[in-house]
């Protein structure tokens, strides 16, 4: 009985950490929630800064101030620009469509779409 709860422990440890950073996560998630658009904009250029950049979530603080503005053009680029640097090549042309129906102008915008189509023709 002893040796098979010895072997159990490396797989309890597991859930015990999986159960804490999923818990981590939501926790950071429901944070962003309560931030302002600038507040957002400061988070999600620490998280692609760090020492290990965490795009994805970057993405989606990103995604949520457009959610909330969809005037704020800073947020349509930085989500491009994370995703073109991702390689993300179709997410990233569907995009810059409609960043460019939202700014049609945005010399930022065209340049995006340029790299995205480009990457699409490529692969």
């Amino acid at each position: 009985m002893t040796s098979s709860l010895l072997r159990a422990i490396p797989l309890i440890a597991i859930i015990i950490v999986s159960v804490l950073a999923i818990t981590a996560y939501y926790y950071d998630q429901e944070q962003i929630r309560k931030l302002s658009i600038p507040e957002m904009y400061f988070r999600a250029n620490d998280l692609e800064s760090g020492q290990y950049p965490r795009y994805d979530e970057a993405l989606d603080i990103y995604t949520k101030i457009i959610d909330i503005d969809r005037t704020e053009e800073n947020a349509w680029h930085e989500k491009g620009r994370i995703l073109n640097h991702l390689e993300r090549c179709s997410e990233s042309l569907l995009h810059y469509i409609e960043y460019l129906k939202v700014f049609s102008d945005s010399e930022r915008a065209i340049e995006g779409y340029e790299i995205a189509k480009n990457c699409v023709e490529v692969r």
